[in-house]
């Protein structure tokens, strides 16, 4: 199984934010505060909710966090966790290769995967800018 979802990506696309908050009495996992240079920054348990629903759900989920390595937060940790998934996070390169070593064993895994540059699902436009390097005087 591999994952195509438009999720917040360093909270670009996020309609809010969310911040700390407590359990609630349906048993939601709390929002921990997450750094907002993680491309995590703005997800909640919400982002999974797909595996509540599966079949036969994964045995493993690839996580993959675009160009770099990011940690996952623990309040998502502990969700997939509950639904009985082990979460393996690495740059998104990465995490294809061993998606695929992982398919080649005949384990069940899902990958999800971040474009290497931030790119809206819905638009395919960049989420973030770059700036253009100066140029160089000997090149003039």
């Amino acid at each position: 199984m591999l994952l195509m979802w438009d999720v917040p990506q360093f909270g670009v696309g996020s309609k809010e934010v969310v911040g700390p908050d407590v359990d609630d009495v349906a048993g939601h996992v709390a929002v921990d505060e997450v750094d907002p240079s993680s491309p995590f920054y703005g997800w909640t348990t919400e982002c999974f909710k797909v595996f509540e629903v599966l079949e036969n759900a994964p045995d493993i989920l690839v996580i993959g966090t675009g160009a770099q390595t990011y940690p996952l937060p623990p309040h998502l940790k502990t969700y997939l966790h509950r639904l009985g998934m082990q979460v393996e996070v690495q740059a998104s390169r990465q995490a294809g290769s061993t998606y695929n070593i992982l398919v080649q064993e005949g384990r069940r895994p899902a990958a999800a995967l971040l474009p290497v540059i931030p790119t809206s699902a819905r638009t395919g436009q960049m989420l973030v800018k770059f700036r253009q390097p100066p140029k160089d005087v000997d090149d003039e």
